[in-house]
């Protein structure tokens, strides 16, 4: 039990510092035009393996006028998926398609593509942690 919970440990953390570099942010203007073309926190140009396209779009208001509501249906690689905020889409182990904001005018969303390779062993570790804090309360004080 002792060596579950202290190999999790070491596994959250070792990901969490050797996985941070490796995590890579990007961000996309989606309309009805497919495309690839995603652009990096620091501005440069980089590319997914997918293409992504906006089929519609939904904006409910609350009575006062704020939006309580945004949806958008896109079109990733064949596959319509609709994203809500908060609500990714997992493209891939570690890949999440996030809708960061909408233009109804413009008929046009954003959207953000995390990439987390070390997603499996961050998790992999939390559920050692877990199994092993359980198996120690279940088991009880030596005596």
């Amino acid at each position: 039990l002792f060596l579950l919970c202290h190999t999790g440990l070491l596994l959250v953390l070792a990901a969490g510092f050797w996985g941070a570099p490796d995590k890579d942010v990007m961000r996309m203007k989606v309309a009805a035009e497919p495309s690839r073309e995603m652009f990096y926190e620091d501005g440069s140009r980089g590319v997914v393996d997918y293409t992504l396209a906006l089929k519609d779009l939904r904006v409910e208001y609350y009575s006062n006028g704020t939006p309580s509501l945004y949806e958008a249906e896109i079109e990733v690689a064949d596959r319509v998926v609709t994203l809500s905020v908060n609500h990714p889409y997992r493209v891939a182990a570690g890949e999440h398609i996030y809708l960061t904001s909408v233009d109804e005018k413009a008929s046009t969303c954003i959207v953000q593509v995390v990439r987390q390779p070390w997603q499996k062993v961050t998790l992999a570790g939390i559920i050692m942690l877990i199994a092993g804090a359980m198996l120690m309360f279940l088991r009880g004080p030596r005596r």
